[in-house]
């Protein structure tokens, strides 16, 4: 009897020592799932007296390959994304009962002390709109925010940040390997298979104005699959984040005529082979972060097109904020240099659009606690503890 798709589910865990499978902490929820196990088949090619060409084939050494795709979760897209950058920090969120609102983007606090640190943070309370979020530190009482305050007051709470506030960037220090993660995926009646030594290294945020934001992300495993026990799955009550809740900003102002696009963050992964009597590579290795991203936008100006071909590089923020307290959710893209190297006029519908490719330059900004050079920097708001990912 076949088993229903929709019986499917996948769980994930951070790996203590890579290789070394794990039982499931956290259900992700998607909507493919599509995994591979690749042993490389040998063949033997000798002569016989005969005009055949291959007598047989020996199994050589063993990986796997797993890709996942769907919509986002806050709290679920930490797994792919903070595990495919490595150096990840967690805050927590903070609250001060001095602000003043009125009815403007403005919030001030005499006690607040904002930092730059608190860029792309959700700002709550009073009649603040739901997922509004910080845009500009003006100083360390003031504040510009993404949706104007619906009401004057004084004295009105306001929590700077969702729960757990993780910022994620490019790991620079000792190995740099980011934790590898061991994926546990249920497709029979009462059966699943283990994939071990997960390594990401492919994540793509898509987004159209008119959908949700959508995630695909990729990885290679060190360790054959291994059939286990079905586990007992559950998983986030958050809903995904729709894309009209999004901000695109280009050199720190709000660009409100872009409707679509995608950021891909991509490392190098290669195999290392090894002769150590097993089947299995010596190391999934990952290396270099390449960022490249793409934006569609309707046309009234040259001012992206010029963006090009004056070469201006300028920072790119999307910024996705969604609910309040406990069930906030954030997904913000930060690059502070961001190369065009195409722009095409697009007159594909009846009005006429712009699309846009480019590549986010490394540089010491965009950096974790590890330091160095960075393309980008990746911020998460939601309810999950510091040390989950990696």
């Amino acid at each position: 009897m076949p088993v229903p798709t929709s019986l499917s589910f996948l769980g994930i865990a951070k790996e203590s020592v890579k290789g070394t499978p794990v039982s499931p902490t956290f259900y992700l929820p998607v909507k493919t799932i599509t995994p591979e196990d690749l042993p490389k088949y040998l063949p033997v090619e000798v002569m016989k007296g005969s005009m055949a060409q291959t007598y047989g084939f020996v199994q050589g050494l063993k990986y796997t390959t797993f890709e996942m795709g769907g919509p986002v979760f806050a709290d679920a897209l930490g797994w792919s994304l903070m595990g495919a950058l490595g150096d990840v920090s967690t805050t927590a969120s903070r609250s001060v009962s001095d602000g003043v609102t009125d009815s403007t983007v403005t919030v001030t606090s005499a006690t607040a002390s904002f930092t730059s640190a608190d860029v792309g943070k959700s700002l709550s309370g009073g009649s603040i709109p739901a997922g509004a979020f910080i845009e500009v530190v003006n100083s360390g009482t003031s504040v510009t925010i993404s949706a104007a305050a619906t009401a004057s007051a004084s004295s009105v709470p306001l929590t700077i940040g969702p729960p757990e506030w993780h910022a994620g960037g490019l790991l620079n220090s000792g190995n740099a390997q980011p934790t590898s993660h061991t994926l546990t995926d249920f497709y029979a009646v009462t059966q699943a298979r283990q994939y071990a030594g997960i390594q990401w290294h492919d994540v793509t945020l898509k987004f159209s104005a008119e959908g949700l934001l959508e995630q695909t992300s990729k990885a290679t495993g060190l360790v054959p699959s291994a059939q286990v026990a079905k586990p007992s799955q559950s998983f986030t009550a958050l809903l995904p984040i729709p894309t009209w809740k999004g901000i695109a900003q280009i050199g720190g102002s709000v660009m409100a005529k872009s409707m679509d696009g995608e950021v891909q963050i991509v490392r190098k992964m290669e195999l290392v082979p090894g002769m150590n009597a097993t089947q299995q590579y010596a190391q999934v290795f990952i290396g270099e972060c390449q960022v490249k991203f793409k934006l569609s936008a309707f046309v009234d100006d040259d001012t992206e097109l010029l963006r090009m071909l004056n070469d201006t590089e300028p920072s790119l923020d999307l910024n996705w904020s969604s609910l309040t307290g406990a069930s906030s959710q954030q997904v913000a893209l930060h690059m502070s240099q961001a190369a065009y190297t195409k722009a095409k006029i697009n007159r594909g519908k009846s009005y006429v659009a712009i699309d846009v490719e480019g590549e986010a330059v490394s540089q010491t900004t965009d950096v974790g606690a590890s330091g160095g050079f960075g393309p980008i920097k990746a911020y998460l708001g939601n309810n999950v503890a510091s040390g989950t990912y990696v």
